[in-house]
C-alpha cells in the first residue's frame, strides 16, 4: 500500500512539473494584482459608486433581499408548529436568490481593493438575514423553503 501511495505520488508531481514546463505561466491571485490609473481603474470606480450601488438596492427594492426575510419566517413558524404554513414571495422567479449572492460578490471584490465601512456593515445584515432563511440541514432555497411542496423544486 505505501508502495503504490509512493508512487502514485510521484507520478502527480511528475505531471505537474511536465505542465510547468509546457505552460510556463501560473495564475496571480486577484488580491494580488492592484489597478491604480487608467482605463480599468476608472471601470472600478465606476462599478464600486454606481454600479455596485445600483444593484444592491435593485436587490432591496425589488423584494429580492426580502425573500430570505419570508424563508426565515416560514422556518419558524414551521418550527412553532403551525402546519402548511406558505408565504407568496414578492418576486416571480425561483432563481432570484441569486442576485443577493452575487451582489455580495461584487461587493465583496470592492472590499478588497478599498475597505468602506458602511458597505461592510450593509454586508453583515445581508449575511444575516441570508443565514437566518438557510435550512437546517445546510439548503438555501428561498422559492423551495416558502414552497415545499412544488413539483420541480425540492
Amino acid at each position: 500500500m505505501l508502495k503504490q501511495a509512493t508512487l502514485l505520488l510521484a507520478g502527480l508531481a511528475a505531471c505537474a512539473l511536465a505542465q510547468a514546463a509546457d505552460y510556463p505561466f501560473q495564475p496571480v491571485p486577484f488580491t494580488s494584482v492592484r489597478i491604480t490609473g487608467g482605463f480599468w481603474q476608472q471601470k472600478q470606480e465606476v462599478n464600486r459608486k454606481v454600479t455596485l450601488p445600483f444593484a444592491m438596492r435593485q436587490c432591496e427594492e425589488s423584494g429580492r433581499l426580502r425573500n430570505f426575510d419570508l424563508a426565515a419566517e416560514v422556518m419558524r413558524r414551521r418550527a412553532a408548529g403551525e402546519k402548511g404554513f406558505q408565504i407568496k414571495p414578492p418576486t416571480i422567479y425561483p432563481f432570484d436568490d441569486t442576485d443577493a449572492y452575487k451582489s455580495i460578490e461584487g461587493a465583496s471584490y470592492m472590499l478588497s481593493m478599498q475597505r468602506d465601512p458602511a458597505l461592510e456593515a450593509t454586508l453583515d445584515g445581508w449575511i444575516a438575514r441570508i443565514a437566518a432563511a438557510q435550512e437546517p440541514d445546510g439548503y438555501l432555497y428561498t422559492f423551495r423553503t416558502m414552497h415545499p411542496d412544488t413539483p420541480g423544486h425540492k
